[in-house]
């Protein structure tokens, strides 16, 4: 291949490869506020509030019984974490907006 060939190949793939780059945005992350708990919804803008069929709850954000060992003896607690109306909450949204992963709460 001639050297003009070669730079023309070269940007052409330089290109394919920073399109592709931009077009993999995979997740946003996002702050919503907690609305309701039962069952929850989380606003994420002035017009979107997201319902359960869109979330995706990390078990940190949950009420839920934990095995730990105390002197030997395994034991049952339950954590109580549940989120609770007007919490900030970190959200991971995938590509698409279909689903958002409730990651944390936050403070701002």
């Amino acid at each position: 291949m001639p050297q003009s060939e070669n730079a023309s190949f070269l940007q052409v793939l330089k290109r394919i490869a920073r399109e592709e780059r931009e077009s993999a945005d995979l997740c946003d992350f996002l702050i919503g506020t907690v609305t309701k708990t039962n069952p929850l919804k989380i606003k994420i803008s002035q017009k979107i509030e997201l319902d359960e069929d869109f979330l995706i709850v990390c078990q940190n954000v949950t009420d839920h019984t934990q095995k730990i060992v105390l002197d030997g003896t395994t034991k049952d607690i339950t954590v109580k974490n549940g989120l609770k109306k007007g919490e900030k909450v970190l959200l991971g949204m995938e590509n698409g907006g279909q689903t958002y992963y409730v990651i944390d709460r936050v403070v701002v």
